[in-house]
């Protein structure tokens, strides 16, 4: 057979190389769960699927297997493109000097929403036919589900500037150990947003998930959970949400993601989103919270006071929407009159690290 290097090279021939996370984990012991790759080579100009070579299961890119598959659609086709377009930064820099070699121009372009859509239509038939094979296998229930659910951008006016943030909330409270000084249940109320109190309870399933419980003051038996925010594992969180991880390069604590959700279930099952409005909630009370047990009961000398109405501190943090002033009770408690105040705005996050290199005004994919 011939190298791919002796093939005809046609001037107008422009190919773009993407390689996707299969929706799906895979086991690895000791390691953590992994998603395998699939790597897919199409036609730029008449947006047309060349080559396919799915579920590669190492868990980083290799040059010489992405180049192996290159060769071969090279083969199958009996032509090499002039161009081979990538939208992923670490690709290019990885394949240019090699592509050199072949005469083959290596350039990093957006991935534009007519190729996102092509690669979707691709990947569905497959997720289609796997629906079919797996539907009554209880071993791929979680995973089918995983890939119907909503991620955090498909909810309602959510952007991922919101995000950055509120994974910055996340982020304080869990690497912070928050949820470990939150010994009885605690009021909030955020001033001006819901205005109304709340209790929250610290949750832990039998896996050592943690997370928070949100009650009216009064019912807070485990049936009358309002919402709640899970610290989940990424092997368990929407698909759709650990794609938008990776591509923002949004904060995590140790492989833990916040991942909030209506109904307080410990294994993500049919689930529903809240919408931005109680998200823009938590942001404001992770900062909060994380604020106040900083300043006491993670104190090692602190003594809680014996009189409630001396528990009652009011907070001022930098939120996404500029500054939340939040009441935060240990006792819970109606009260607004604050005895302690604490007012410590962590600075703005760091601009999100875009992985995909993003035409100006181009969002993430629907």
């Amino acid at each position: 057979s011939m190298q791919a290097g002796e093939l005809p090279k046609l001037p107008d021939v422009r190919w773009h190389l993407e390689v996707l996370h299969d929706r799906i984990w895979l086991a690895d012991p000791p390691f953590a769960p992994f998603r395998p790759r699939s790597l897919f080579i199409f036609d730029s100009t008449r947006l047309q699927m060349l080559g396919m070579a799915p579920h590669s299961t190492r868990t980083s890119i290799v040059v010489d297997e992405v180049l192996d598959f290159l060769a071969k659609t090279c083969s199958n086709h009996s032509i090499r493109p002039s161009v081979l377009e990538v939208s992923d930064a670490r690709l290019y820099t990885m394949l240019q000097p090699h592509l050199l070699k072949l005469e083959i121009e290596t350039r990093a372009v957006p991935f534009t929403a007519d190729k996102q859509k092509l690669l979707r239509d691709t990947v569905s038939k497959f997720d289609e036919k796997e629906r079919e094979q797996w539907k009554n296998n209880n071993k791929f229930a979680g995973v089918l589900k995983q890939r119907k659910q909503v991620g955090l951008l498909g909810i309602k006016n959510v952007t991922p500037d919101f995000l950055k943030y509120f994974m910055d909330a996340a982020d304080l409270f869990y690497s912070n150990r928050t949820h470990l000084y939150i010994p009885l249940p605690i009021g909030v109320r955020v001033v001006g947003l819901s205005d109304q109190l709340n209790v929250i309870r610290v949750t832990r399933n039998e896996r050592g998930v943690f997370g928070l419980a949100v009650f009216r003051p009064g019912e807070e038996g485990a049936q009358n959970v309002i919402h709640s925010l899970v610290f989940q594992e990424l092997s368990n969180i929407p698909f759709d949400d650990a794609d938008d991880f990776e591509r923002y390069g949004w904060l995590n604590t140790e492989g833990r993601y916040p991942f909030p959700i209506l109904r307080c279930e410990d294994v993500p099952g049919d689930i529903e989103r809240p919408p931005l409005s109680t998200l823009i909630w938590w942001e404001a009370v992770l900062r909060a919270v994380a604020l106040v047990v900083k300043h006491t009961t993670a104190q090692p000398l602190f003594v809680p006071p014996n009189d409630p109405s001396k528990a009652i501190s009011s907070c001022k943090v930098q939120t996404h929407g500029g500054i939340a002033n939040v009441i935060v009770s240990c006792p819970p408690s109606d009260s607004t009159v604050a005895a302690m105040s604490f007012d410590e705005p962590r600075p703005a996050p760091p601009a999100s690290k875009m992985l995909h290199v993003v035409a100006a005004g181009a969002g993430p994919p629907p």
